[in-house]
């Protein structure tokens, strides 16, 4: 049957060249309206670009690295974001000496023309010609960074039309997953069929993953959340096996979808990423290869694998190994370890065999236990997680009118994170309404006390502000763009103004 549709999808790609975003289009483009952030505003050189591809236009900024030798990175973001919030990509790899190109798919910020995935697809060699003229490039060292949708793109692109020298790849979705679990209006289907030609024809021709990366052979850096949808998971890990060439998998664990791993291991994957790329783009890319067999049976039907780590280029200091093994049903199991030679060995316990086993050298280690370490993390990484941990104590603050036990509980969570260490002033900006509710409880109260100190906790609403709203940003599973609290800020500071006029009544 696939080979029938295949004989029929020429003539009605051609029917569809020119049509409007359909329903598949709209399930996987959903352009962010808002825009946010320029590299002006953060104090970057960047060159804006706008030149007309197919039926509209690709408009973004060429970011210049220092001494980046030619080394340059091109982002291919999601379905669901625009270059305006590109900003923590180029900054932390221009940062590193990569020059950097971030820019929009038709549709899609402040290009022109309609957000559908031919463009996407079949406009984006269009983009690679352009960077690879561009004067401080070196053709021959270009990667692409893609994330999800984006990721689709790069391994399409790579092998039709080549031009990369490594690819990064997060969160690589499967389109025929997709195909087969949608209709035009949304309910589950046993069968492609039953999305109809219509949709068929909307689907670029060559468009999923895992039939491209057989097809790609340059080095490969794929990442994705182990705390992802199993199927959402599987599609990654199908891709990846298919994938040819030098690859490596980092399987993030305690993450969700991008960018959710630029919290949970902020620092580290910045660091990871840049050294993947540094080294691939040298020539001499490096990573730990896995062979993993099973080796004894364990108790209630568990088994015992052996896995043996053997590391490929890089230094020959000790490594700090991160071993993750994903079974057919997509559950992770991670376990630390250190690599201190050029082979070693790890045994794991799991109840199903592993259809995928990787290993990712972890910077950001120290030892622990004999043989283990652990992750001291940064103060983004690790407020992400106490946040995690006491997200139903804020959810009970945000929801209604709370009572005195929820702004008790949320007030208790606070102080124990401020025992510990400071707030920073992303964690402090994402909380703003919950010191604003506690704030305003408080000083409801009859007593002095607590309406002194509701005062103190209004006062941190209003501190909590961030000189430049539009360049907050929380990469939750669910991220937040922009600053979301303005109106609690200004009620916060209207309520202290009103109190303190009360204070000076006679």
């Amino acid at each position: 049957m696939q080979r029938t549709l295949a004989a029929f999808s020429p003539l009605l790609l051609f029917a569809a060249c020119h049509t409007a975003p359909g329903p598949l289009d709209h399930h996987f483009l959903t352009p962010a309206g808002d825009w946010f952030v320029e590299p002006a505003q953060l104090g970057r050189t960047a060159e804006p670009f706008e030149f007309a591809v197919g039926g509209g236009t690709f408009t973004g900024w060429f970011l210049p690295g220092k001494d980046s030798g030619g080394r340059t990175v091109l982002l291919l973001h999601d379905g669901r974001t625009n270059a305006s919030q590109l900003f923590p990509w180029y900054s932390f790899l221009q940062d590193a000496g990569f020059n950097v190109c971030a820019f929009d798919y038709c549709g899609f910020g402040r290009s022109k023309g309609a957000p559908t995935l031919r463009s996407a697809y079949y406009d984006a060699p269009a983009m690679v010609a352009w960077l690879e003229k561009h004067a401080g490039v070196d053709a021959a060292k270009v990667a692409w960074y893609g994330t999800d949708i984006g990721a689709a793109v790069a391994l399409r692109t790579a092998a039709v039309r080549g031009g990369c020298a490594a690819l990064v790849l997060e969160d690589v979705p499967s389109l025929r997953d997709r195909l087969r679990e949608t209709t035009t209006t949304g309910e589950a289907v046993s069968s492609t069929l039953a999305v109809g030609f219509a949709e068929f024809a909307r689907a670029p021709e060559d468009c999923e993953p895992a039939d491209n990366a057989p097809n790609v052979k340059v080095p490969s850096l794929w990442l994705t959340g182990a705390d992802r949808p199993r199927e959402q998971l599987c599609a990654t890990l199908r891709a990846y096996v298919e994938m040819g060439g030098d690859k490596q998998l980092w399987l993030l664990p305690g993450t969700g979808r991008a960018p959710h791993a630029m919290l949970t291991h902020d620092g580290e994957y910045q660091r990871a990423i840049a050294r993947f790329l540094r080294s691939a783009l040298d020539g001499a890319p490096e990573r730990i290869a896995v062979d993993c067999r099973p080796s004894a049976t364990a108790e209630n039907g568990t088994q015992w694998y052996e896995i043996a780590l053997d590391r490929r280029g890089g230094d020959q200091e000790p490594w700090a190994v991160q071993v993750a093994a994903a079974d057919a049903q997509g559950s992770v199991t991670v376990q630390n370890t250190w690599l201190e030679g050029a082979h070693g060995k790890v045994r794991m316990k799991l109840a199903a065999a592993p259809g995928v086993v990787a290993a990712a050298r972890i910077d950001d280690a120290q030892r622990a236990d004999p043989g283990v370490f652990a992750r001291p993390g940064t103060p983004l990484s690790r407020g992400g997680a106490w946040y995690a941990a006491n997200a139903a104590v804020f959810a009970r603050m945000r929801e209604g009118e709370p009572d005195q036990a929820a702004a008790d509980a949320a007030a208790a969570a606070i102080a124990a994170h401020d025992r510990l260490e400071p707030m920073g002033p992303v964690l402090a900006a994402e909380l703003t309404d919950v010191f604003w509710r506690i704030g305003r409880l408080l000083t409801s109260q009859p007593s002095a006390e607590p309406r002194a100190l509701g005062r103190v906790w209004l006062r941190r609403a209003v501190a909590s502000a961030p000189d430049h709203p539009e360049q907050h940003w929380w990469p939750a599973p669910t991220p937040t763009w922009g600053f979301q609290h303005q109106q609690e800020v200004a009620l916060a500071r209207d309520l202290l103004q009103k109190l303190d006029g009360a204070d000076r009544a006679p």
